[in-house]
């Protein structure tokens, strides 16, 4: 590699290092000293040592790669260490003990898995884990290595990469040679670097280059060094980030949200709420500075926005024009705001600019210069509260459908564009809205649809004000619990006799930071469906919902959100928390709910009751949810309970246990996932005692029975109880996730059976109307508990969402996936072309689908996740090849006429119908002969052998 390319990227380092100081990576000094000082192969204990050794690696180590080393050593120490040996072995090749370690994970993972019974249990022992590990022990040789950042790298100059297995790392750890020498040479970055971190006891510039290649590649601190401000005047940045900070604030946006964008593209910084651009600066041109959304037209130039009946994007020089547009503005952002699920630009999102949007001292840092928020300096803030027993405020918001608002007080103050904070009184108070006035004081009348929701007689002769709701909390209210224990709310004046009163900007932006922190259940449907074209991105989005449910928080759409997802994705899938299964055809009841299943024992064939998909996440969410509920304060959750009854027996499996009723007594002989068996006195050995009965007795669900095996569970429920609380073992409600992918394909009332309508919102566990059922097989009551979300997905191409069985389309919420082109702008490589081509691949979709949509119907187009990766023409013929033309045949069902009006004539050939004759044998006995050999036949041609023009053909030859 040249040595310019180092140069240059220790040269941005210092850069950005002048400008954020010292970039935080001390843990990694930390962690690799702390695994020198506890290493120890020969450990007796080797599990405790190399928990020890690896216990300060943070983020350095995926967690599935980490559960995975620890519970093998724990469960195969020797196995594992002569793994480590083998690693750390330097007489042996790089390249064969990292692929040698891999093989040996894999081997003992099918090991791992019968000793968990986990089949979903994975090993994850790749490139930057296998760095990791080898860094740790010898830093002076290796180097940290993390996938993105290199790829970034290895793009930005035009790497190539080992196509081996592990070849990026390979690739990574040949250079670094290079990287050192150049290093070495560098003072000036040996002065900065050593004023931030001291030499260790070990050569430590392997570390230096990772950290130059993570400070070099973070999203958030490109725009340092590639100009992307450079377009833009100091006064103009100043004015445009002032103005966001009002709106960020106004509107409670937060960081991270999917609805909105922040982007730099054409020397232009853009603030992006769904697909509409709110607020953007450009560089001067034509003296247009700045773009702002709006009601009605006041720009020096105006843009129609087509899907908004009055909303214009307003050119402007004049920033006075904010304020004086300001309700008009607001009424616009609301309004898109409220239609906005998730922009359709997430993709073009700039970490950058997404940044010095949230982080003002680091704007300060890089932009320089005073930063105050942009103001309404004679904006008021009031509280206005409402009584419960006058009017339904929590169904008037719910339905978007409050107008106006009564004032009692402060008539001569309250005015056009001041702030409201709306307060509801009664048993459930607090905050249940945040708005702003919109008209003056006076007999505004209220409107007739708004009428319904007062419980008592309205006064049209009182004074009111009309209003707009811009902050909606009645799915979400910040109580009045909240608000005594914070101490900047716990001033405010909701609960005194009264309806307006004065309030502040700080108490009014406080709620806004309180209910963005607040997420419950309610933001996400218990029940959901993501339906769409094939290749639209559904398996990817059930996976990201899943995640985003779990950890009750948003991501984005970078390329280290994906990681991020991914990586959590599997984390809960081994713990169990996501569950994943495919529906079709021949799944029935017994699979997914529960059956009876034959097992060997002793060369017995006995026949048990084994839990279905469904039910096993159940029980395990309806556990989590138990203990989270429980009001048990000195004892432990049930299955912690039950796993300390475990451990105590493994130590001592005589425990006796006491009969109360016959004197005698009983010892447990074994543990399974459903049951615990047990030896009588008499020495019979064939009972088991159920651990749903356990559960149930021990939260006082159910009543002892003094029969049959009744008369065993008392002892063992005190033992159970026993067992002494402590903070460590206190449980959260935790969310748990069941996708069903394809769940069109399967027969809806086999699968679900009578428990379709336990999945119903208020049937659930906890509801008012819950219910509980009695399963056929095992006779054990099931409910299902309210921390369980079911995701499902379905293929339109194979059955639209019309036709689906009525009892799940009352019962699940449906999100459609659409088949996005623009998608391309930002997700594809070149931005949807194909580099040193004319190939447009937007333009190819677009063109596509319109033909299929004009053709069959909208939900057999093609989705773009097809085209994301395709960068070059042979990548495109293989898609073609293996995944478009096979969907079209499937689609037309053999009419390859038709797949020749959607690509063209290049690409389906018919042949002539005057050899059609000779085809057929000779035979007298059939009178439509002559029809069927006017039949015309179609072909396919080559796809290897189609050139560029052939398919920019697909867009451009049209039918005249």
């Amino acid at each position: 590699m040249n040595e310019v390319v180092i140069h240059s990227l220790v040269d941005r380092y210092l850069t950005i290092i002048s400008v954020v100081g010292e970039p935080n990576e001390l843990y990694k000094y930390d962690a690799i000293n702390y695994f020198q000082e506890n290493w120890n192969l020969e450990d007796p204990n080797f599990a405790e040592m190399i928990k020890t050794s690896f216990s300060r690696a943070g983020n350095l180590l995926y967690q599935n790669s980490w559960d995975f080393i620890y519970k093998t050593a724990k469960e195969f120490p020797e196995e594992v260490r002569e793994m480590f040996d083998s690693l750390y072995d330097e007489r042996l090749p790089i390249d064969s003990r990292i692929l040698n370690f891999q093989i040996a994970s894999d081997q003992i993972l099918v090991k791992m898995r019968q000793v968990l019974q986990k089949e979903n249990f994975n090993a994850q022992q790749d490139e930057r884990t296998l760095s990791a590990y080898l860094s740790f022990r010898y830093p002076e040789k290796y180097s940290l290595y993390k996938y993105s950042f290199f790829k970034r790298f290895s793009k930005e100059f035009k790497i190539n990469n080992s196509t081996s297995q592990n070849g990026f790392l390979l690739t990574y750890y040949s250079l670094l040679p290079v990287f050192r020498k150049v290093i070495s040479e560098r003072a000036d970055f040996a002065k900065i670097y050593r004023s931030y971190y001291k030499q260790p006891q070990w050569d430590d510039m392997n570390l230096m280059i990772q950290n130059i290649l993570f400070v070099n590649y973070r999203s958030d601190l490109t725009g340092l060094y590639n100009d992307v401000l450079q377009p833009f005047s100091k006064g103009n940045l100043i004015a445009y980030f002032n103005y966001l900070d009002q709106l960020i604030i106004e509107h409670g946006i937060i960081q991270g949200t999917q609805k909105c964008v922040f982007s730099c593209s054409d020397k232009q910084i853009n603030f992006i709420v769904g697909q509409k651009y709110v607020w953007s600066l450009k560089s001067s041109t034509h003296g247009e500075t700045f773009k702002v959304i709006g009601e009605g037209m006041f720009g020096i130039h105006s843009e129609k926005f087509q899907s908004s009946e009055n909303s214009f994007l307003n050119h402007i020089t004049d920033t006075k024009l904010l304020e004086k547009h300001k309700k008009g503005i607001d009424r616009a952002i609301v309004e898109v705001f409220n239609k906005t699920i998730r922009s359709g630009y997430l993709k073009n999102n700039d970490g950058f600019i997404e940044r010095l949007a949230f982080d003002k001292d680091f704007r300060s840092k890089v932009i320089g210069g005073e930063f105050s928020p942009y103001s309404n300096k004679g904006e008021n803030y009031w509280l206005f509260q409402g009584n419960p027993d006058y009017y339904d405020v929590v169904s008037a918001l719910t339905d978007s459908s409050i107008t106006s608002w009564k004032v009692a007080a402060h008539k001569d103050k309250i005015k056009v564009g001041d702030k409201i904070i709306l307060w509801l009184s009664g048993n459930n108070s607090g905050v249940y809205g945040l708005g702003e006035v919109t008209s003056s004081v006076g007999k505004n009348p209220v409107i007739e649809e708004e009428l319904k929701y007062y419980k008592s007689a309205y006064d049209p002769n009182e004074d009111r004000v009309d209003i707009i709701i811009t902050h909606n909390f009645a799915k979400n209210p910040v109580l009045s619990k909240i608000i005594r224990e914070n101490n900047k709310l716990n001033s405010l004046k909701g609960g005194n006799q009264g309806t307006n009163f004065s309030a502040t900007r700080e108490q009014y932006e406080e709620l806004i930071r309180i209910s963005n922190l607040q997420t419950t259940t309610m933001n996400y449907p218990l029940n959901q469906i993501l339906f769409g074209c094939p290749g639209s991105g559904k398996t990817y989005s059930t996976k990201k919902l899943a995640v985003e449910i779990i950890e009750d928080r948003m991501f984005g759409n970078t390329k280290d959100d994906r990681d991020e997802i991914l990586r959590l994705y599997d984390h809960y899938s081994n713990g169990n928390q996501i569950r994943f299964t495919t529906f079709h055809q021949s799944m029935g009841y017994e699979d997914f709910i529960e059956g009876i299943k034959p097992k060997t024992v002793d060369n017995k064939v006995l026949y048990e009751v084994e839990d279905g998909i469904f039910t096993k996440i159940a029980s395990k969410a309806q556990d989590n949810w138990l203990n989270a509920q429980s009001a048990r304060q000195n004892s432990i959750p049930f299955e912690d309970a039950l796993l300390r009854l475990k451990s105590e027996w493994e130590e001592d499996n005589s425990i006796k246990f006491p009969l109360k009723t016959q004197g005698s007594d009983f010892t447990i002989i074994s543990f399974n996932e459903k049951n615990l068996r047990f030896r009588k006195s008499s020495g019979g050995t064939g009972h088991t005692l159920s651990f749903k009965t356990m559960k149930e007795l021990f939260y006082g669900e159910r009543v002892y029975s003094h029969q049959g095996l009744g008369i065993y569970y008392p002892s063992i429920i005190d033992k159970l109880i026993s067992y002494t609380n402590d903070s460590s073992s206190s449980k959260s409600l935790d969310r748990f996730v069941l996708i069903m992918d394809e769940i069109n394909r399967g027969n809806i009332s086999s699968i679900f059976g009578e428990l379709i309508t336990l999945i119903e919102d208020d049937k659930r566990l906890g509801s008012r109307e819950s219910i509980e059922v009695t399963l056929p097989y095992s006779k054990e009551g099931f409910g299902v508990p309210p921390n369980l979300y079911l995701l499902g997905t379905m293929n339109t191409a194979d059955r639209s969402v019309e036709s689906l069985d009525t009892a799940l389309r009352r019962r699940f919420s449906f999100t459609e996936m659409k088949s996005d082109p623009q998608v391309l702008v930002y997700g594809h490589e070149y931005s949807g072309k194909i580099p040193n081509t004319n190939i447009d691949l937007i333009v190819l979709l677009e063109t596509i689908n319109k033909r299929i949509e004009l053709l069959v119907d909208k939900d057999h187009q093609i989705g773009h996740s097809y085209f994301i990766g395709v960068n070059t023409v042979e990548e495109l013929k293989r898609t073609f090849k293996n995944k478009i033309i096979p969907l079209l045949e499937e689609y037309f069902y053999g009419d390859f006429g038709k797949i020749g009006l959607v690509l063209g004539d290049r690409f389906v050939f018919s042949s002539s119908t005057q050899d059609n004759k000779k085809i057929l044998a000779k035979f007298k006995g059939y009178d439509d002969v002559e029809f069927l050999t006017e039949k015309k036949i179609y072909t396919f041609a080559d796809v290897d052998t189609l050139s560029v023009s052939d398919f920019i053909s697909i867009y451009q030859d049209n039918a005249e």
